[in-house]
C-alpha cells in the first residue's frame, strides 16, 4: 500500500505521533516528508534575507543552525512543492507562543535566544518584537493576511494538497508518578490556549479547512520522552490523533489503534479529490540570485536575473562555482520525484573553454555543505556532450531524479572563458 506523504508546519504537537517509538501503528499510513519546525506563518510568506555562508559557525547544534538558515532562506515554501504532500498538517503554536522579530527588511520566528552563539544570526540588524499575547490586534491583523497570502500559495501551485489545521493546545494539568497537579508555568496557559483557539477557529471557519479537535484537556506527564513539558503529552493524545487523521482522511473508519492493523487499505479510499492542475512553480526562483553562495576567487555579475562571468589568462583551473541555496527534493524515506532543470546559456566562444563543463549539480546530506569532497553525488553539464555551438543564446534542459536530501545547482567555468546564464529553472514534474 502506498502511503500518504505528510507535510507538517508547526511544532510536536504534530509530528510525534508518526514516531515509531510512540504510535508505530501510523506507519502503513502515513510517511512524513517534510517539516518545517517551529516557524511562524508570518515568516513562511516574508521575503529572504541575505547572509554571509562562511557566518555560519559557532559553538550552536546543527539543527539550530539549519533552522536558522530555513528561517533566513525563507525555504519553506520551495520545500513544500519540492516534497508535493497528500496531506499539510497545521499547528500555530510557533505563531502562538514565539511570535515574530522584525530585521531590516523582513521578518523571522522569535527564537532569537536559540540563534545567539550563530555568527550570522548575530551580524542581523533585528529592530524589534511583536508577539500574539501582549499584542494581539496587531499580530492577529498581520497574521491573516500572511493566512491568505499562504493559502493563495497553497491554491495555486499544491491544489491537491489537503490542508489539516491541528487543534492541540497546551496542557494545563500535569500526571507525575501517577499524581495530577496544575502546571506551575512562566507563562499564563490560558491565555495562550484562548489566542490559539482564535487563530484555530478563523482559520478553518475563513477556508473551510479540515480540522482535528484535539483541544480535550490532556495531561502532560514526567513520562514523556522529551520531558515535562506543557506540551508533551500523555500517550492518549497521540493515539487520539493518528485516529482522528485517519478517519478525517480515509473513507473507511477506524475506533481505535488495534482496528488499524486489520484494515486492508489503498489510495482510492483518500477523502480527498485530486486531479486539480496546478501552476508551475520555480525551485530556482531568480529574485534570489542575490543569496546564492560562490568561492571567493570567482568572478560571478549578477544583473536583471542574468549570471556572467568573464575570465581571461588564467594559467591554471580556478574552478568557478555560484551555488544556488539548498533545495529540500529528496532523501525523504522513499517519496522521489521527477524534476526538469533548464536554463539559457550564451557561450561567447566555445573554443576558449580548457573544460567545456558548464553546470554543476550536487546532492548532499547536510544543508551546509558545498563542494566536492563533501557531496554525496557530483554531475557536470558538459557543453559538446549537449551539443552546443556557442556564439548565441541556447536552451538546456534536463531531467532528473533526486534520492538525496539537499540538491544545489551551480553556474560553472573551471578557467578562462566568457559564459552567460539566465531563466535558470527547476521544476517538480511527476
Amino acid at each position: 500500500m502506498k502511503k500518504l506523504r505528510v507535510g507538517i508546519i508547526g511544532s510536536c504537537v504534530s509530528r510525534l505521533a508518526f514516531r515509531s517509538d510512540f504510535i508505530p501503528e501510523s506507519k502503513p499510513f502515513f510517511d512524513v516528508i517534510q517539516y518545517q519546525f517551529h516557524t511562524s506563518l508570518i515568516s513562511v510568506m516574508a521575503q529572504p534575507i541575505k547572509y554571509d555562508y562562511s557566518k555560519f559557525k559557532g559553538r550552536e547544534d546543527e539543527y539550530a543552525k539549519e533552522h536558522l538558515a530555513s528561517e533566513l532562506d525563507k525555504d519553506g515554501l520551495n520545500n513544500l512543492v519540492a516534497s508535493n504532500p497528500d496531506i499539510l498538517l497545521i499547528d500555530f503554536y510557533p505563531d502562538v507562543h514565539f511570535g515574530i522579530s522584525y530585521t531590516e527588511h523582513s521578518i523571522i520566528t522569535n527564537k532569537c535566544w536559540r540563534y545567539k552563539r550563530i555568527e550570522a544570526f548575530n551580524e542581523l540588524d533585528i529592530k524589534g518584537h511583536l508577539d500574539p499575547i501582549t499584542s494581539f490586534d496587531e499580530y492577529f491583523k498581520i497574521w491573516k493576511e500572511n493566512l491568505s497570502k499562504f493559502i493563495e500559495f497553497m491554491t495555486s501551485y499544491l491544489p491537491n494538497t489537503k490542508i489539516i489545521i491541528i487543534g492541540a493546545r497546551f496542557a494545563e494539568l500535569q500526571n507525575i508518578d501517577g499524581v495530577v497537579s496544575q502546571i506551575n508555568s512562566e507563562f499564563d496557559l490560558a491565555k495562550r490556549n484562548k489566542v490559539w483557539n482564535i487563530f484555530d477557529k478563523y482559520a478553518v471557519e475563513a477556508y473551510k479547512l479540515d480540522y482535528l479537535d484535539l483541544t480535550s484537556r490532556y495531561m502532560a506527564t514526567n513520562n514523556h520522552t522529551h520531558g515535562l513539558d506543557p506540551l508533551q503529552f500523555e500517550r492518549t493524545y497521540y493515539s487520539d490523533f493518528i485516529i482522528k487523521l485517519f478517519n478525517c482522511v480515509y473513507s473507511c473508519k477506524a475506533r481505535n489503534l488495534s482496528s488499524l492493523e486489520l484494515l486492508e487499505i489503498d489510495q482510492s479510499q483518500f477523502l480527498y479529490q485530486k486531479g486539480k492542475n496546478a501552476k508551475k512553480w520555480n525551485l530556482l526562483d531568480s529574485k534570489v540570485l542575490n543569496l546564492w553562495h560562490h568561492n571567493k576567487a570567482s568572478a560571478f555579475n549578477i544583473s536583471d536575473e542574468t549570471i556572467t562571468i568573464s575570465v581571461k589568462g588564467a594559467n591554471k583551473p580556478i574552478y568557478n562555482q555560484l551555488h544556488s541555496l539548498p533545495i529540500e527534493i529528496g532523501g525523504r524515506n522513499d517519496s522521489y520525484f521527477q524534476y526538469k532543470l533548464s536554463f539559457d546559456i550564451f557561450i561567447k566562444d566555445l573554443d576558449e573553454l580548457e573544460d567545456d563543463s558548464i553546470f554543476l549539480l550536487r546532492t548532499h546530506k547536510g544543508k551546509f555543505t558545498l563542494w566536492h569532497k563533501d557531496a554525496i553525488s557530483s554531475v557536470m553539464l558538459k557543453a559538446k556532450k549537449l551539443e552546443l555551438t556557442g556564439g548565441k543564446w541556447e536552451h538546456v534542459q534536463v531531467a532528473m531524479i533526486c534520492k538525496d536530501r539537499f540538491l544545489r545547482v551551480s553556474p560553472y567555468l573551471a578557467q578562462n572563458g566568457s559564459v552567460q546564464w539566465k531563466n535558470i529553472k527547476l521544476e517538480r514534474v511527476a
